[in-house]
C-alpha cells in the first residue's frame, strides 16, 4: 500500500482532566508512540496534526498545521490529506492503544477488491463495527480535501455529513474480532483507569514518578494520607481541584442566532437560583476592551504587551495574544457553572441556539452536544431540542449534563 499516515492529536482531552490522550501510557509508551509505531511499518511519511498547538516532535513525523482551526477532526484531516504526497492516508486518532497496521492493509486490500469488481474509484474505506463507523481509523484518498475544505468555509464542521456526500466503501468488521478490538478508544479517566489497572501499568512516563498523576487521575477520597499530600502540594493545586468540580458548558450558533441574548437571561436566573455563574466570550475577530483616556489605555497604546487594573471589587487584565480556554477558566474558581460563548469547534458540553431565519440545521462539532435552543417546531431535529421560551427547560438539561460530567469525573 502506498500511503502515508496522519495522526489526530488535536483534542482538548477535556475528558480525560486536562491530560493529552496521546501522552497516556500503555505496556511501556504513549498511545501516540504506540499509532506512531505502527503507522511507520507501513507508511511513507507520518503527519501529526496537533491543531493550534504543537506539543512535541516525534523522531520520524512531521508535524501538520491545521489551516482551520477548532474545527474538530475535520480540520486535522483536510490538513493531513493537503500535506500528504501518497495517493492515500491513513487516519487515526491518537487514543486507540489497541490499534494495529494490519487494519489498514485489510481496509486497503477491500478497498482494491472492491473497485476492481465494481469498476468505480472509491474516496476510502472506513471500518464499521456493531453498527457504528469509524472515520477516525479509516483510509482516505487524496482530493478528497476538496470538499472538506468546502465545508470548513461554510462553518459545517461535522464530519460525518461530509463523509456522507462522498463514494465511500464500508467494511463491517464486527465478525472479526482482532479488528473490532483495534478500534477502541479510551476517552475518559475511569476508561483509562480500567486500562491501565487490567495491565499493571504504573505511572505515565519515568520523568513523573515524583508528580501526582495517580492521585489527580484516580477519584479524590478524604481519607487523612490524601489530606496530608494535599497540603503538602500548595495552593496551585487546590485551586485545580476545586476547578475540576466546576460545570463547563459552551453556547454556540452561527451569528445572529440569538446566543448573546439567551446567555443573559441563562444568567440572570441561574444567578437567581444561587448558581454563581461566570461567562466567557470567545471573538473570532479583534476587539477592543479598553475605555480611551484611562490610564491602561495610555499603556496600551504605548505598547505594553499587558496591562492590569485591580481594586478591592473588581479585577481587569489586558494581554496581547490568544489564550487557551482553560487558561481563562482558571480564573474562575469561585464559580459553579461556567459558559463559553462560541467555541462551536469544540468538544465541551454545548448547547446550540439554532434560529429559523438563520439556519436550518446545527453547525456545532457534534461530540459534547447535548441540547439545541431552536425556534423550529419539535421534532425537527433527531436530537434533544428545546425552545427559546423554555428557560426551565434548557436550565434542567444543563444542570443534568453537568452532573452526569461530575459523576463520570470528567469536569474540567
Amino acid at each position: 500500500m502506498k500511503a502515508d499516515g496522519l495522526i489526530l492529536a488535536g483534542g482538548k482531552s477535556r475528558r480525560m482532566g486536562g491530560y493529552h490522550k496521546g501522552d497516556l501510557v500503555y505496556q511501556q509508551q504513549t498511545f501516540l508512540e504506540h499509532v506512531i509505531r505502527e503507522f511507520q511499518k507501513e507508511a511513507d511519511r507520518v503527519f501529526i496534526s496537533y491543531g493550534a498547538k504543537v506539543r512535541r516532535a516525534y523522531e520520524g513525523c512531521k508535524i501538520v498545521a491545521d489551516e482551520f482551526l477548532d474545527c474538530g477532526p475535520m480540520g486535522g484531516i483536510h490538513a493531513g490529506l493537503k500535506a500528504c504526497g501518497n495517493e492515500y492516508v491513513m487516519v487515526a486518532a491518537c487514543d486507540m492503544p489497541f490499534l494495529e497496521i494490519g487494519l489498514y492493509r485489510h481496509l486497503y486490500g477491500k478497498l482494491r477488491e472492491a473497485e476492481e469488481k465494481e469498476g468505480c474509484v472509491f474516496m476510502g474505506a472506513v471500518p464499521v463495527a456493531d453498527g457504528r463507523r469509524h472515520p477516525l481509523a479509516a483510509v482516505y484518498k487524496k482530493g478528497m480535501e476538496t470538499e472538506l475544505e468546502r465545508r470548513l468555509k461554510e462553518g459545517r464542521y461535522r464530519l460525518m455529513d461530509a463523509l456522507e456526500g462522498q463514494k465511500l466503501l464500508y467494511v463491517d468488521v464486527s465478525e472479526e474480532t482482532e479488528f473490532r478490538n483495534m478500534l477502541m478508544n479510551v476517552n475518559t479517566v475511569s476508561e483509562y483507569k480500567a486500562l491501565v489497572e487490567t495491565d499493571g501499568e504504573q505511572k505515565p512516563d519515568e520523568e513523573r514518578k515524583d508528580s501526582t498523576w495517580q492521585e489527580e487521575m484516580s477519584e479524590q477520597k478524604p481519607d487523612e494520607e490524601r489530606k496530608d499530600s494535599t497540603r503538602r502540594k500548595g495552593t496551585e493545586e487546590q485551586k485545580l481541584q476545586k476547578h475540576h468540580r466546576q460545570g463547563i458548558v459552551a453556547v454556540c450558533g452561527r451569528k445572529n442566532s440569538g446566543k448573546t441574548t439567551l446567555l443573559v437571561r441563562l444568567v440572570e436566573e441561574l444567578v437567581r437560583r444561587g448558581v454563581r455563574t461566570a461567562v466567557i466570550k470567545h471573538d473570532g475577530h479583534d476587539f477592543s476592551c479598553d475605555i480611551p483616556g484611562t490610564d491602561s489605555y495610555r499603556f496600551q497604546e504605548a505598547g505594553a504587551y499587558g496591562t492590569a487594573v485591580y481594586s478591592r471589587y473588581r479585577t481587569f487584565i489586558h494581554k496581547v495574544g490568544e489564550p487557551e480556554p482553560e487558561e481563562l477558566i482558571r480564573q474562575f474558581p469561585e464559580a459553579d457553572l461556567i459558559f463559553i460563548e462560541g467555541m462551536k469547534g469544540s468538544t465541551y458540553p454545548k448547547l446550540e441556539v439554532v434560529r429559523r431565519e438563520i439556519s436550518d440545521e446545527p453547525v456545532s462539532n457534534p461530540e459534547g452536544r447535548f441540547l439545541l435552543v431552536t425556534d423550529w417546531e419539535a421534532g425537527h431535529f433527531q436530537e434533544p431540542s428545546a425552545g427559546f421560551e423554555e428557560l426551565d427547560v434548557i436550565i434542567e438539561r444543563i444542570m443534568e449534563q453537568v452532573k452526569n460530567d461530575a459523576a463520570e469525573g470528567i469536569l474540567l
